[in-house]
């Protein structure tokens, strides 16, 4: 290539870049962090070695007067959240350091079994749970990223609930996959990625490791011990996974991340029952429509407004009926951002953004509230009992 065109094609390279280099816009979404961290309780393979370790080298002021710190740390290859090279069960498989960025970060789906896994410690994900997740949510798509959610992140640190048996690798009883779901995701719907928040992509009890083997022949990664998977949508989120750059290993921690758009419903079935309650009563808010308001909040609520005004339910009401007819041109419309939702068995927090709009275009008046609900569920029904509310200045 002559001298004149390849300069001419470097200039051109160099403006493509600085075009595509802009910053990343994250407005559409939130950032949740799927990772646990690495300290003195982080659960390890019931196999020596079993301990993270952390030990200080310097921390404090130099001779020179400014402050330093560094230590160094030791820990096996498969602990805390970590990534499973397809070499860890398949010879001449990709280590660490060769396992593509392309199956790593990209679109992920989550299929929740944690109400089967609550019954059956040793549930394992069946094809059929694979393919009613796919008649709800759409078939999943080659080079998907796919996390299973059981609900056992809820047990760590404590190595005894989370593995069946904290010393004893013959006696461990978590879910994961099984062999046929694992068949159907990794050769018939050839996703990139299989994760899980468990111990293993494989239940506890297994002894041969077949979904591993499934994987690893496929040259498809493990993750292992995520967190956070009820934060994300069965569908929509992007997932980056990010491992340690180990030259030959089998494995290494990894840093978990998903981007979630701000208005995607989370996996659990309570966190889509509470959001759609959400939106039900904020629609209903917006026309001051009372009925909505006594079906939204239990009778013994305690309400903090903004002001530091407590008050409960009947006035709640007592004010809605007094209050002024909404009309389509003066009222308040109300919407809900950034919606994160903690479930503790029949209890559940619920924290959001409250966007308030009075009138529209550019005479239109908008505020926003931090809001943090707390929603017990009685005879089958979800209502708030506590509600704080701050006004954003």
């Amino acid at each position: 290539m002559p001298a004149r065109t390849m300069l001419l094609s470097g200039i051109g390279a160099l403006l493509t870049f600085q075009t595509l280099a802009q910053p990343l816009d994250l407005k559409g979404y939130r950032l949740v962090d799927l990772t646990h961290a690495y300290n003195a309780d982080t659960v390890f393979w019931p196999a020596p070695p079993t301990q993270f370790k952390l030990e200080r080298l310097h921390f404090g002021d130099t001779p020179a007067g400014f402050f330093y710190s560094a230590n160094r740390f030791c820990l096996p290859e498969h602990g805390g959240t970590h990534l499973d090279a397809p070499i860890h069960f398949a010879r001449d498989r990709e280590t660490m350091d060769r396992v593509g960025l392309e199956r790593l970060i990209g679109p992920v789906v989550v299929i929740d079994v944690s109400s089967k896994a609550a019954v059956d410690r040793d549930y394992r994900v069946s094809a059929a749970d694979v393919l009613a997740f796919e008649t709800q949510h759409g078939r999943i798509e080659p080079g998907t990223r796919v996390l299973v959610r059981t609900g056992w992140s809820s047990r760590w640190p404590d190595a005894t609930a989370y593995l069946g048996h904290a010393t004893d690798a013959t006696k461990l009883h978590f879910p994961s996959y099984g062999a046929e779901a694992a068949r159907l995701l990794v050769e018939e719907r050839q996703v990139a990625l299989l994760g899980i928040d468990t111990a293993s992509i494989d239940y506890g009890p297994a002894t041969d490791f077949p979904v591993h083997r499934i994987a690893a022949a496929a040259n498809v990664p493990g993750l292992e011990n995520v967190t956070g998977l009820e934060s994300l949508p069965p569908r929509g989120a992007i997932l980056i996974s990010l491992p340690m750059k180990i030259e030959g290993g089998s494995g290494g921690p990894t840093r978990v991340v998903a981007l979630v758009p701000q208005d995607a419903v989370p996996t659990t079935p309570a966190a889509a029952e509470l959001t759609q309650l959400l939106k039900y009563f904020l629609d209903g808010a917006s026309r001051n429509d009372v009925a909505v308001h006594d079906r939204f909040w239990a009778d013994d609520l305690v309400y903090t407004r903004s002001a530091g005004v407590r008050m409960g339910k009947a006035e709640i009401l007592e004010n809605a009926r007094s209050g002024p007819t909404a009309t389509p041109d003066g009222r308040t419309t109300y919407a809900a951002e950034d919606i994160r939702i903690q479930q503790y068995g029949d209890t559940a927090v619920v924290a959001f953004r409250l966007v308030g709009t009075t009138g529209s275009g550019e005479q239109a008046e908008i505020v926003h509230y931090l809001n943090t609900g707390t929603f017990l569920k009685r005879n089958g029904e979800w209502r708030a009992v506590a509600w704080q509310s701050t006004r954003v200045p």
